[in-house]
């Protein structure tokens, strides 16, 4: 097929420090949305629309993760929070062929970018972990 097109392969290209800025639309997307419905902006009934209903949502919904909660330090034997494991157990139900230890850690990998997400922005910008998880699912 090259040959045909008469191109060469593609080149890795150099990663410039600035072409970072990118990496933050879910970020902006969740301050302008939370903006947006404060004021009802004309977009704001289509923002509330932005749904998902399952056990990860669910989870960062109540908040329940988060280390200074009082219901995280109710541990199961193994040390994981019962609303983690709740999680987890549901998605394991939903797909029964997937591992517990790779949900496990797909829950846990999501609950570290909102976790990242609120202690960067919180008392800086509106913040919202519910319509953040939202949009990083859409990603």
């Amino acid at each position: 097929w090259n040959r045909i097109r008469r191109r060469q392969p593609p080149v890795a290209k150099e990663t410039n420090p600035d072409d970072n800025a990118g990496e933050y639309w879910k970020e902006e997307l969740t301050a302008y949305a939370l903006e947006a419905l404060e004021q009802d902006h004309p977009w704001s009934t289509w923002i509330e629309q932005w749904q998902r209903n399952d056990p990860m949502q669910t989870l960062v919904e109540q908040d329940t993760w988060t280390r200074d909660n009082l219901v995280y330090t109710d541990l199961y034997p193994n040390g994981i929070a019962e609303s983690i494991h709740t999680a987890v157990s549901d998605f394991q139900k939903m797909a029964p062929d997937i591992p517990e230890y790779k949900i496990g850690a797909a829950v846990g990998i999501r609950l570290e970018i909102v976790d990242d997400y609120l202690s960067q922005y919180r008392n800086k910008v509106p913040t919202s972990a519910s319509l953040f998880s939202v949009a990083v699912s859409r990603a």
